[in-house]
């Protein structure tokens, strides 16, 4: 077992003395009384009758070593998306993401259970350089533990992680899979990011503006 250390080592002065108590509370309301507010991103859009007068433009906030940023700070809206047993995953989240006329956002969470799963990955323990894999569950119960991901020009690029007993995998997230109970997406819409995959020179399609992958 871990050793217990003395209650003298966790505390300056014995808890129970109401003095410190009210010091230590007098403290934290003075700290938080003078900490700055965080701006929203919904505070830097001016709105009439509920719509939106003037937004940021989506701008370049870094570029190091080949890394780039993009930053927007307009905000958007937020979809709650409840799938039932026998739906389509990824399908049905194509299908509200063009629905609601979403062209760049991402997909902040997921979870759920399928019955049947395909995901697609890179070959991390056969060789190298890597090649692509394809893993498929047929009829099988999957917790699906996790899915994320970034919608750009109205396309989503979709990972997940499911698991069964001790074993949990993930990767890209294929057509045909299905929901066994529930499942349930959470997607955030990001206003004025114009954002599109461009293809790369070393393989795979990689974010980009609009604006900036038509001036190359």
């Amino acid at each position: 077992m871990w050793p217990i250390a003395p209650a003298s080592t966790v505390f300056p002065r014995p808890i129970t003395s109401l003095r410190w108590l009210r010091s230590t509370r007098s403290r934290a309301r003075r700290a938080s009384s003078t900490r700055p507010l965080r701006r929203r991103p919904e505070d830097n859009i001016r709105y009439a009758a509920g719509r939106p007068l003037a937004t940021i433009p989506c701008t370049l906030s870094s570029e190091v070593n080949g890394m780039r940023c993009y930053e927007s700070e307009a905000g958007g809206r937020v979809l709650v998306i409840r799938l039932n047993r026998g739906d389509l995953l990824r399908e049905s989240i194509e299908r509200a993401i063009a629905e609601h006329g979403i062209a760049d956002g991402c997909l902040v969470s997921g979870y759920g259970t399928l019955d049947n799963c395909t995901l697609h990955m890179i070959n991390t323990y056969d060789e190298f350089p890597a090649c692509e894999d394809f893993i498929r569950w047929e009829n099988h119960p999957l917790e699906l533990v996790s899915m994320t991901g970034v919608i750009a020009d109205g396309v989503p690029h979709i990972h997940a992680v499911v698991s069964d007993k001790g074993h949990a995998t993930g990767g890209h997230l294929e057509p045909g899979c299905t929901v066994a109970y529930l499942a349930e997406a959470v997607i955030y819409e990001h206003k004025n990011m114009e954002l599109i995959r461009k293809p790369t020179d070393w393989g795979p399609l990689a974010l980009e503006e609009k604006r900036e992958a038509a001036e190359t």
